[in-house]
């Protein structure tokens, strides 16, 4: 069995043999005899937690299906928040449009990665979207072929059936706006927290006040302007034509709308980029 002798300093045992001790550096000449260290006890094993884990588990990992679903959602908010942003401008509209269809094509495609009730909601949002989509169809057809026959027809005649298509068609466009502006709020209702729920309902209700606004403001000023238009022969769709720019330049007031529903989709795209979601 090794000896040891104790260090005179310290008192901790030390082979026999050392010159300095190892723990104090104390010089060991004359130390007397001393029993060996003692081994030290071994350290307590960590109490295990309620799941039976010394330590707490850690993050489940993500797959790459998911980590492709959370990128493409990603991406297609971005795309909808600049679409929203530019598709209410007259020359530019058509682009802002397919980069608002291409990002909805994106959040469809990741909807499973955020849990059953956002691909549900993306699911209805969809078939009311094909429904207003088809209706706006219908819409346009029906006023067409309504304003193609009353051309046609006598001036006493014409005007109140144009009169007639182009209520229709307003009240149609209102109509229908219900419908879609319900497909964007549940788009990505699951994927907003309160600020972004709110910025998605106001701008739905003030996209359905615009459409309100100007039903009632062209509604009136309808029927004159067709007497304008059918008081000579051939009939003059001067007066017609600046109704027209009026609802456009009406229509500039989307802007408001469109900058909440881009809101709405950044602060989607936040939530997911901080890890806040899924």
């Amino acid at each position: 069995m090794a000896a040891y002798v104790l260090c005179p300093s310290c008192q901790t045992s030390c082979p026999e043999g050392a010159t300095f001790c190892y723990r104090c550096g104390a010089s060991l000449a004359g130390a007397a005899p001393g029993a060996p260290a003692p081994t030290p006890a071994p350290a307590p094993y960590p109490t295990p937690v309620a799941n039976g884990y010394p330590y707490p588990p850690p993050p489940p990992s993500i797959s790459y299906e998911t980590h492709r679903a959370i990128d493409r959602t990603k991406t297609g908010l971005v795309l909808l928040a600049i679409g929203a942003l530019i598709a209410w401008l007259p020359l530019i509209g058509i682009l802002g449009s397919l980069l608002v269809l291409v990002g909805a094509i994106l959040v469809i495609l990741g909807r499973h990665a955020f849990g059953p009730k956002h691909a549900r909601n993306v699911g209805i949002a969809i078939a009311l979207f094909v429904f207003g989509f088809l209706g706006a169809l219908a819409l346009a057809g029906a006023f067409v072929s309504s304003v193609t026959s009353a051309v046609a027809l006598p001036a006493a005649e014409a005007e109140p059936a144009i009169t007639g298509a182009f209520g229709g068609l307003l009240l149609g466009a209102l109509i229908l706006g219900v419908i879609s502006g319900l497909s964007t709020v549940l788009f990505i209702w699951e994927l907003l927290n309160g600020t972004g729920r709110a910025l998605i309902l106001l701008s739905y209700v003030v996209a359905l006040l615009l459409a309100a606004l100007i039903y009632a403001m062209i509604m009136p000023q309808l029927t004159p302007a067709l007497s304008s238009m059918f008081a000579v022969s051939p009939p003059d769709p001067t007066s017609i034509v600046a109704l027209d720019n009026q609802i456009n330049n009406l229509r500039l007031l989307q802007a408001l709308p469109a900058l909440l529903e881009a809101g709405a989709a950044y602060v989607a795209w936040s939530r997911i980029d901080a890890g806040q979601i899924p």
